[in-house]
């Protein structure tokens, strides 16, 4: 079956930055496949009315071949568990019996489910699902591609949401040395250590020129040092790991060993803190290393949003 259009949330008022990264990929996988743009009725079929009926609901959603990358697995409104529908579910913390148990009502009609991260797919099968489930891998779109390593102004970026832990260390190693800046997102925009406001980052341009600013980024998995109480114990690898690298930085993280960062190799594509020392030891050795600039496009070249649609293109799709 060809994929006919690539379902979007884009004109959703709702719908704020944290699609942004959502929207190029469908706009991506639109172009390769020769798709057009279905804009979802998500508010109409989420009303009150036919949120009640969801055989009703489905004649409101589009009826030809789609994919639809789903932020979450549950809290859509009826429609989308149609035979024509593909979902690929972005963020995935469900563990117990019931919340699974709704999940695969949710997608008992889909013919093949996406699951981005690599130890929740492996934790499905392990746990019998009844789905016809495949692992898609998050990307970096290809428009991010590394070319040439970007000027720097920063020591250390540490974007999106803040890591406690990460956040102690650069203070502790801040305070011992006077000419090391950091940025780090405070509570009304980002802030670097000098106290200089840099604003919002109201878009992906301004995000991506602050990112590619920095030498070192410092990235932990969501469910590290108990950041998210929302994660279940899962701790998958998110886009923020691929960008820190195709914006020229070193990377020291922080995770737990799992089949998630075993697919992404942080083991090998980071520096692994466990403690202060770590962190102190392994920052002042990058701040002052050449970026691998041939081992990052090596390995970004596996990791594009063109290899994913190629392996869609590449199953067969029922």
């Amino acid at each position: 079956m060809t994929i006919q259009q690539i379902i979007t949330l884009r004109k959703e008022s709702w719908c704020g930055v944290d699609y942004d990264l959502v929207h190029e990929w469908e706009d991506q996988f639109a172009f390769a496949l020769n798709a057009e743009l279905y804009y979802d009725t998500y508010k109409l079929r989420g009303g009150r009315i036919l949120s009640r009926m969801p055989m009703i609901a489905n004649l409101f959603q589009t009826n030809k071949p789609a994919l639809k990358f789903r932020m979450l697995p549950l809290g859509n409104p009826p429609g989308d568990n149609k035979r024509n529908i593909y979902p690929i579910i972005v963020d995935f913390y469900l563990r117990s019996d019931e919340d699974l148990s709704r999940f695969y009502r949710s997608c008992d009609r889909n013919p093949v489910v996406y699951i981005s991260s690599r130890e929740i797919y492996e934790f499905l099968l392990m746990r019998g699902c009844p789905l016809p489930i495949r692992h898609l891998a998050l990307s970096l779109p290809d428009k991010y591609r590394l070319v040439s390593l970007p000027p720097k102004m920063y020591d250390v970026v540490m974007l999106g949401r803040q890591n406690r832990v990460f956040m102690d260390y650069l203070e502790q190693y801040a305070s011992a040395h006077s000419d090391f800046v950091y940025v780090y997102k405070g509570s009304d925009g980002y802030v670097d250590s000098r106290g200089e406001r840099l604003g919002v980052l109201p878009d992906r341009a301004s995000y991506w020129a602050l990112l590619r600013s920095a030498r070192v980024g410092l990235y932990a998995t969501p469910g590290m040092d108990n950041a998210r109480k929302d994660t279940n114990g899962f701790s998958q690898v998110t886009p923020r790991f691929l960008e820190y690298l195709a914006a020229g930085c070193h990377v020291l993280s922080r995770y737990v060993p799992n089949a998630d960062t075993d697919y992404f190799e942080l083991d090998i594509m980071s520096t692994r803190v466990q403690c202060y020392e770590d962190f102190s030891k392994a920052l002042e050795a990058k701040m002052h290393a050449p970026i691998p600039i041939d081992s990052y496009t090596a390995y970004l070249n596996k990791h594009y949003t063109s290899n994913r649609i190629n392996q869609i293109k590449n199953e067969t799709i029922e």
